[in-house]
């Protein structure tokens, strides 16, 4: 294997590619002492000038790589996305120098900014400033720029108060304040950075997101998140990763999909809930008929309609009706109810009524959802019928910058 150097890369690269990733391939050992065994072997064959076999796997070893191959251009951001495990860190860890690949090579067009692991590279009893020189000199930075920039690097940072305290009494939060503001301020060509940023507060997380996309403009970044909608906001085009190997590599609408589809099957069957004196009996999505279990499809800022007749064995003078969206893991996304549009519905003891909404703009970002739905008490005390993650629903199209939390809809109650 062979890391270029800047100077290597300089003449071997094209002018335009920041990143070639050729057939890297990594294997680890699942016990501790094997690999320390095998760490030593390698490095015993290495010096005797022996060449080792590493296309093979030794003893309770596996793949945690296996044949990586893509550019990544300036201008460009690649979201590297995948389930728990599949490599995504591993990956990073060889492109910013950290492990050796088994085999491949890596080249690398100039300066490389990595925020990969939590408070790594940061000494816990040195004081912030004197982390910023010295990760500023381990990047790269020489004495003349760490001077220039520090004051900004503080400052986006945002912790001037404790800037001359030590790391070890700063919250995660904080590190990765410091980390992260040192990462972007080395100008790097590359820029690598793992979910870390999910500890931030949401304040930051967004400041990080536009310092991300600014850099882009004049660098290459490689993004790994589990949040999909940071990832439509952020990557041209994503590489998908599923058991140590590329499973798909292209735009950012499809890989989420297919991402997300991987969890499809895992989930737990829907489920019906609630006392039972208010029952929907019968449900429509964009005027079709569904049931538990059914995919509707949707486009991003089409209109998107819901009907659904609803019977009573109880006097409700106010019904709450709430219809959620969730991704395929389980989080709210979105959400409308009649509550929130003064749109009060009531109804009696035997009756049956026909409840239709209509959201004007369904304002999602493309992706697989979850549709729930919830009867309640006008105090939301009472929950008469739930119907968790009744059907999937698939939205296709172009996507939005921000997607509402809270969806404008009219109603209407007949019966």
């Amino acid at each position: 294997m062979r890391m270029g150097t800047k100077q290597e890369c300089d003449r071997t690269l094209p002018e335009d590619i920041v990143l070639s990733v050729r057939g890297v391939s990594k294997k680890f050992s699942r016990h501790l002492r094997r690999s320390m065994l095998y760490g030593m072997q390698d490095l015993g064959s290495n010096l005797v000038g022996i060449r080792m076999q590493r296309n093979a796997l030794r003893k309770s070893e596996f793949w945690a790589l296996q044949d990586i191959s893509f550019d990544l251009k300036r201008g460009e951001c690649l979201g590297l996305i995948g389930r728990n495990g599949c490599g995504k860190t591993t990956l990073l860890r060889i492109l910013a120098g950290i492990f050796p690949p088994d085999q491949g090579e890596v080249g690398v067009r100039g300066r490389i900014g990595a925020l990969i692991a939590l408070g790594a590279g940061f000494h816990p009893n040195m004081t912030g400033m004197e982390n910023i020189h010295l990760n500023g000199a381990l990047l790269g930075m020489s004495r003349a720029e760490i001077r220039d920039r520090i004051d900004s690097i503080v400052e986006f940072a945002e912790i001037p108060d404790s800037i001359n305290a030590p790391v070890s009494t700063y919250s995660s939060g904080m590190r990765v304040r410091l980390g992260f503001s040192i990462a972007i301020h080395i100008d790097p060509d590359l820029l690598l950075v793992d979910e870390v940023l999910a500890v931030g507060d949401m304040g930051f997380r967004a400041k990080c997101y536009n310092a991300m996309s600014e850099l882009a403009s004049k660098a290459a970044v490689i993004f790994v998140s589990h949040n999909m909608t940071h990832i439509h906001r952020i990557a041209d085009r994503c590489l998908l990763l599923d058991d140590s190997c590329v499973c798909f590599e292209g735009n950012t609408q499809d890989a989420v999909m297919q991402y997300q589809g991987m969890f499809v099957e895992e989930n737990e069957t829907a489920t019906r809930a609630g006392s039972g004196e208010v029952l929907a009996r019968e449900i429509c999505v964009n005027g079709k008929q569904v049931n538990e279990g059914d995919t509707v499809h949707a486009n991003s800022g089409d209109a998107f309609t819901a009907d659904l007749e609803v019977a009573s064995s109880i006097d409700v003078e106010e019904l709450t009706v709430n219809l959620y969206f969730t991704n395929v893991g389980g989080e709210p996304v979105a959400e409308c109810g009649n509550y929130v549009h003064e749109a009060p519905i009531s109804i009696h003891q035997g009756e049956t009524k026909h409840i239709s909404l209509r959201i004007p703009e369904l304002t999602l970002n493309p992706a697989i959802y979850k549709l729930g739905l919830l009867l309640m008490s006008g105090d939301m005390v009472f929950h008469y019928d739930w119907l968790k993650d009744f059907i999937q629903l698939q939205v296709k199209g172009r996507r939005t910058a921000t997607a509402s939390q809270q969806f404008k809809a009219t109603w209407s109650v007949k019966g």
